[in-house]
């Protein structure tokens, strides 16, 4: 299929989205009095009109009786939710089997429904993170798994490579980021900036939620009441995805027929590999952060996120491949969130080399429970440098520790 047509289900959207909106202002605008707004939401906020819609919609509460937080994090129980309250909160066939949703927690009913119907998982068979603030990566995977469960059209993809932290979305999230960019659904936070593993505030939520709602549910229903059309073929990236960063090749439409799409050679990009280990409850572990293809690091800031009940993060140590070339400065306090700072002052070619740029030792829960925990690592535009102090943006390949039964 040609990159013209690959790219019409996006367009199409986009259009629909559009008209949606308009007819949405004409006949079915709402004033302020419909609302019982929020001390902390005023008129001249970009996102008034978005915490009105979800508020009318029964769509979001407020934190309190009288205040929204705006500004706070969405957790992934609170997203969940939102998306079972749409559904009409129905009563899901199996029981919660994550150790970290409690039986009176408010949304364990959602996280019941959502793991049901694949539309949300956890990190592991034990642990959900329902108190986790989301990601915006996380969020576009959420609905777009919501959308192919209803069955809506989500064939729509659009191009990232001009958003620079493109590389950083994990795989897992690269069509439904492509998918809800289309439909304008999620957009980037800057021109250039998509922030992929930024938390989503409540605010964002309204926001996504509101185009979401109006966009692809209202084109949804419109859709349905046209006469049948020749079917939506639904391209599939073979070999990787079509994000800059991800050498891969898209097939092409090529009639029904099994023609071979010619490959160019993969491209030596650089890149982060995190490691991974095997270890029973109680073990430490140690995980090395390599560096591939490196094309001259002169600073980088790398930010570290995973389960902190059940992996405790003892030491760091800077790896062999920088550790005579740039000074490592880790975070005081060592945990989730922890943040890793590289400086350099001038690098010269024989210093430019692959290997180790990061020790990580792990102490496993004596009461860790058998599972894959992730190691994520993440950075944002500007974070990393060359020699030359131009940013780049290596690709992260993430890491985890499977954690075994005695």
């Amino acid at each position: 299929m040609s990159k013209k047509k690959w790219m019409r289900g996006g367009v199409v959207v986009a259009v629909l989205c559009m008209t949606v909106l308009m007819l949405n202002s004409v006949f079915c605008a709402e004033t302020p009095e419909e609302a019982a707004l929020f001390t902390d939401v005023k008129q001249s906020d970009w996102f008034y009109e978005d915490v009105v819609y979800v508020k009318n919609k029964n769509l979001m509460n407020g934190t309190g009786e009288k205040t929204f937080s705006p500004v706070s994090p969405t957790t992934r129980g609170m997203l969940v939710t939102v998306l079972w309250r749409m559904e009409g909160s129905p009563v899901a066939e199996t029981e919660v089997q994550f150790a970290d949703v409690a039986p009176d927690a408010f949304y364990r009913s959602a996280v019941a429904w959502a793991t049901e119907k694949g539309v949300a998982g956890g990190y592991s068979s034990a642990s959900f993170g329902p108190e986790d603030a989301i990601t915006r990566e996380q969020m576009a995977a959420v609905f777009y798994r919501y959308a192919a469960y209803k069955k809506y059209d989500v064939s729509g993809r659009a191009e990232l490579e001009g958003f620079a932290d493109a590389v950083q979305i994990s795989d897992y999230a690269v069509e439904a980021m492509q998918w809800a960019n289309a439909g304008g659904i999620i957009t980037g936070t800057s021109a250039v900036t998509l922030e992929p593993k930024g938390k989503a505030s409540r605010a964002q939520t309204a926001a996504i939620l509101r185009r979401f709602d109006e966009c692809v549910t209202a084109s949804a229903e419109v859709q349905e009441e046209k006469p049948a059309e020749e079917p939506v073929r639904t391209p599939k990236p073979a070999g990787g995805s079509s994000v800059s960063g991800r050498p891969g090749k898209v097939v092409g439409d090529t009639g029904g027929q099994d023609t071979p799409v010619e490959e160019k050679p993969e491209e030596k990009l650089p890149a982060l590999r995190t490691g991974n280990a095997k270890a029973k409850p109680g073990e430490t572990v140690q995980i090395p952060v390599e560096v591939k293809n490196n094309p001259g690091i002169l600073g980088m800031i790398l930010n570290l996120e995973y389960d902190d009940s059940t992996l405790w993060l003892e030491s760091v140590a800077n790896g062999e491949a920088v550790s005579d070339v740039l000074t490592m400065t880790p975070s005081k306090t060592l945990g989730s969130g922890a943040r890793f700072v590289w400086d350099g002052l001038e690098i010269a070619p024989e210093d430019v080399r692959d290997g180790v740029v990061l020790l990580l030792n792990f102490k496993i829960a004596d009461t860790a429970v058998a599972g894959k925990y992730s190691i994520n690592f993440g950075y944002a535009a500007g974070d990393i440098i060359d020699n030359m102090l131009s940013s780049i943006f290596p690709q992260i390949e993430q890491g985890y520790i499977m954690v075994e039964e005695y």
